[in-house]
């Protein structure tokens, strides 16, 4: 049976404002608290972590609530080797969950939903796909330890840096550093103080321009896009795609609402074989040759 979800959902990693400061010259520099995390996060051997993952939407004109709470497993280590698991409760017991890993046997992508495993052309084409439908697990803390983005990391890409205050999170004691990206989306960020762990990441939905807060893809971006859906580069294909961004912008102008990922049992230093990283795939699960098969297996 088809597990149907908000097409907010599909986005939500597309998309409390701050304190003011104090005039402290002994106050931290929170853009050198960012580089701090990005440096450490770049250069750790390896990461273990599991935790929560919750988003909370409203949409004022229906003024209906919607929240999603789920659960996840990392475990990421060097040169490229991972695992991310992740369980969605959807409410009235319905569940949706997924794998990417790759084991040094190339990027792999199951989605309970389609009852598929589909093989991905490379582990940025894997993050990119597992992003929404894992509420970002699958992205936000890989995508920072591998260096997948194009250019700058998120981090470095957060304008208006500034600290929020400290807070105890998770058993640690955190800074609590906000910034926003250009597209719109603002950001605060649990930031440990005794080890620079990214405790708990918060970030807005929507509320912004259409265009801003899903830019319009440039040649080179929609290309990937096709590959990591597995599909031709035909203009059939870019069209395709750039109605469901319309949607997207469509859903993101109107609604409100926050995602948050909350990383516990953060571990940087133990060292991981290949074999940890090895995911049994279910019985009965069949093997699409592209993204768009299994979403259209899903539907079915």
């Amino acid at each position: 049976m088809r597990t149907t979800r908000p097409v907010w959902l599909l986005v939500a990693c597309l998309a409390v404002p701050a304190i003011a400061p104090a005039k402290d010259a002994a106050k931290p520099d929170p853009k050198a608290i960012l580089e701090q995390v990005r440096r450490f996060y770049r250069t750790a051997p390896s990461y273990t972590a599991e935790g929560k993952a919750m988003t909370k939407v409203l949409q004022p004109a229906e003024g209906v609530e919607t929240s999603i709470g789920g659960t996840f497993k990392i475990q990421l280590a060097r040169p490229n080797f991972y695992q991310v698991e992740w369980t969605l409760h959807l409410g009235m017991g319905k569940t949706s969950g997924g794998t990417v890993w790759n084991d040094g046997e190339g990027a792999r992508l199951y989605l309970e939903d389609a009852q598929s495993v589909t093989h991905m052309p490379s582990d940025r084409a894997a993050m990119s796909a597992a992003a929404g439908t894992s509420m970002g697990t699958a992205h936000t803390i890989p995508t920072l330890f591998f260096g997948l983005e194009d250019g700058p990391s998120i981090l470095e890409r957060l304008e208006d840096v500034d600290l929020a205050g400290e807070e105890m999170m998770g058993g640690m004691r955190c800074h609590i550093v906000s910034g926003s990206l250009p597209t719109g989306v603002d950001y605060r960020l649990w930031v440990g103080i005794d080890q620079p762990y990214l405790v708990q990441v918060e970030n807005t939905l929507g509320g912004s321009s259409s265009k801003t807060a899903i830019p319009e893809s440039t040649p080179e971006q929609m290309a990937k896009a096709l590959e990591a859906m597995g599909m031709e580069d035909t203009p059939e294909n870019r069209a395709h795609v750039e109605s469901l961004l319309e949607k997207a912008r469509a859903v993101m102008s109107t609604v409100r609402g926050t995602a948050r990922q909350i990383h516990t049992g953060i571990n940087m230093m133990s060292p991981l074989t290949a074999e940890a990283f090895a995911f049994e795939v279910p019985e009965g699960t069949d093997e699409k040759a592209s993204l768009q098969e299994a979403s259209e297996a899903a539907a079915r």
